[in-house]
């Protein structure tokens, strides 16, 4: 550094920096404080000339690029405009100590030197920038706490039920003197029939159309609708009384870069002190319903999308597979004589071409000779199957379970290698102690210490995940949830006109698969592990014959469209546990890597006769032909 530029009494053309991060009355006082206090500055130097002042008001000072007179204050340096500038503060001119250093390098270079005035800082001096830098990370820090303490306002205005926005929500006005909603009952109709619409099972656009079609006004006073608006609409929880916070997080505070939060499931609900419009249980019935409708998949880039769907209003369309791997249609079976219609499932590969087309045209990748088949066979199934698992054999079942459960070794996380992580992590506690220790005696710099301690934590970090994975996998049993299945065999089973009711089948029936014409395939989720029913029906679509029995498949059972190896089940015909099966051949029929649910158990089978199907018809006023019917086998697994 040369001694001119040391020489403070040579004359200087200055101009002074000052900044105040909002635009409150209070700030914008403080702001004229500064600039007073510079001119007082000014006159005390009789060698300055000021040219000019740059002031940024309401602005953060944790990022120069959002701070216009500071940016022009840069090109004017390089125009040579002035040769000092005198600004109060380190963290006046910076909270980021890597815009601080930069800017204060690239106005060295150009001969222009800053001089913070409160901190005795002249960047030009031997020890301007080691002085600066610890000042600069000082200011950086005080950023980090100001955006801490932010959040923690936050919080609290959440526990007092502070209402954000601008209050412009369709259905209530806002009251400011209260700080609270009243409802506006002419908006409050419409959003009532936006959500009692979209419960029934409409779509968005149909919504949208019916409001459209009504004259009914959005939140613009404008007859003006789409299926955006009434999503919008749609997940505002404040329509059942709930403040929501949390939509929209600031990713940084040094850039206070503002993004929308996607994950709802991290929104914050707080019961607020304003009328609901809708009670809670619409609410939730709809959030359900568009949840469902949302298909997460991955663009071109690999960037997560979210994709409207459609949701089957048929419980069992939600669950039919065919095992040619096509999902299947509901379609009209048959219509009596009074009008009454019965339906009935047909592959989707059918509704596609003919399997005589197929044949005819040598096309066997789209070949599915699997036949249509009446609803009421499954209702039938469902009714047989659900009666012993969850009534005759639940007892049975359970016995099964525990036998099954006792071959599963419990995985425990190996004491060397914990111990091993455990004295990594020491290590890296003692060793960022050390470095803290070396910075504080000057014996690194500050460039040296952020590199050194950024690695540390990062080390950190790694261990001690790994050290919770091993751990998480010591507490993960390698058996059945013994617990969890008895609560669900313990579910009230009943049968109003004697079918199963859709929530049952909804909750725990993983999928079903038709095989062929006569067997179908049950897959049961008593959660978490999903239990898994095979069934088989011949016979006549007018006439079928439906069976049900069972033995268990303690081994993999890697497709569920494969035919199971031959070996015996955990229960036998009469539904009691098998004693002919040991311990050491359910162990030997298992895999090594197998854990329960990755594929499924074999547990029964039952066989529904004719006088099974005659019974349940004849309850439903509905007639079976024995010469048209062929029994059902169905095979039961966990």
């Amino acid at each position: 550094m040369n001694n001119i530029k040391q020489d403070r009494a040579r004359p200087r053309k200055v101009v002074f920096y000052g900044r105040v991060s909002t635009e409150h009355e209070a700030q914008i006082s403080a702001l004229d404080n500064q600039m007073e206090w510079y001119q007082e500055l000014a006159s005390s130097h009789p060698n300055w000339t000021v040219v000019d002042q740059y002031v940024d008001e309401g602005i953060t000072g944790t990022q120069a690029k959002k701070r216009p007179s500071f940016l022009r204050m840069i090109e004017d340096a390089k125009s040579g405009k002035f040769d000092l500038i005198v600004t109060r503060e380190v963290c006046r001119f910076a909270r980021n100590t890597v815009d601080t250093l930069s800017y204060t390098r690239e106005l060295a270079k150009l001969g222009v030197e800053v001089y913070f005035a409160a901190d005795g800082i002249w960047t030009m001096d031997n020890d301007g920038e080691l002085r600066l830098s610890l000042m600069a990370t000082l200011a950086q820090e005080e950023s980090r706490k100001i955006s801490e303490r932010v959040l923690a306002g936050q919080r609290m205005s959440r526990e007092k039920k502070v209402l954000y926005g601008n209050g412009n929500i369709l259905g209530y006005d806002l009251d400011k003197a209260n700080n609270t909603y009243v409802i506006n009952e002419e908006q409050a109709e419409t959003v009532r029939m936006i959500f009692e619409q979209y419960a029934t099972g409409d779509g968005l656009t149909k919504v949208a159309k019916t409001l459209m079609e009504k004259g009914r006004k959005d939140g613009a006073g404008h007859v003006n609708w789409d299926a955006s608006k009434v999503t919008r609409v749609l997940r505002k929880a404040t329509y059942m009384g709930y403040c929501v916070y949390n939509r929209s997080r600031t990713v940084d505070y040094l850039e206070h870069r503002r993004v929308n939060n996607t994950d709802e499931d991290t929104y914050v609900m707080v019961k607020g002190d304003f009328p609901a419009i809708i009670d809670e249980e619409l609410w939730y019935k709809c959030n359900a319903i568009r949840k469902g409708r949302t298909r997460h998949l991955l663009d071109e880039n690999g960037k997560p999308r979210r994709y409207g769907g459609t949701i089957a209003k048929n419980v069992w369309v939600t669950k039919l597979v065919c095992s040619c791997g096509a999902k299947f249609r509901r379609c009209l079976w048959q219509t009596k004589a009074d009008g009454t219609q019965t339906w009935g499932f047909e592959c989707y590969r059918h509704t596609k071409r003919s399997l005589q087309f197929l044949q005819q045209h040598g096309l066997p990748e789209g070949l599915c000779d699997l036949k249509d088949f009446p609803e009421w066979k499954l209702e039938l199934m469902a009714v047989k199957i659900f009666e012993a698992v969850w009534g005759s054999r639940r007892e049975a079942v359970l016995e099964a379970c525990r036998m099954l459960s006792a071959c599963y070794q419990r995985e425990t996380a190996d004491p060397a290698k914990l111990n091993a992580l455990d004295k990594r992590i020491d290590g890296l506690n003692e060793k960022l102690n050390n470095l803290i220790l070396m910075k504080a005696s000057n014996q690194i710099t500050l460039k040296q210490f952020l590199e050194q301690s950024n690695e540390i934590s990062a080390q950190q970090s790694r261990a001690t995940r790994e050290r919770e994975e091993l751990l998480a996998r010591e507490s993960q049993d390698g058996g059945l949830d013994i617990d969890a299945i008895e609560a669900s065999l313990c579910e009230a089973v009943t049968f109003t006109d004697g079918k199963v009711s859709e929530w049952f089948i909804q909750t725990f029936v993983k999928k079903v698969v038709p095989m062929d014409g006569t067997r179908f395939a049950w897959v049961l989720d008593l959660a978490p592990q999903p239990q898994t029913v095979f069934c088989e029906a011949t016979g006549r679509k007018e006439y079928p014959r439906i069976s049900l029995e069972s033995n268990l498949f303690p081994g993999a059972w890697p497709d569920i469209q494969d035919e199971p190896p031959d070996r015996p089940f955990l229960l036998d015909r009469e539904g009691n546990p098998n004693g002919d099966i040991s311990a050491a051949e359910l162990e030997q029929g298992r895999q090594p890597s197998r854990t329960p649910g990755s594929n499924p158990i074999g547990l029964m089978q039952m066989t529904l006769h004719f006088e099974d199907a005659h019974a349940f018809q004849k309850a439903r006023n509905c007639v079976v032909k024995p010469s048209r019917w062929h029994d059902i086998d169905l095979e039961v697994y966990l």
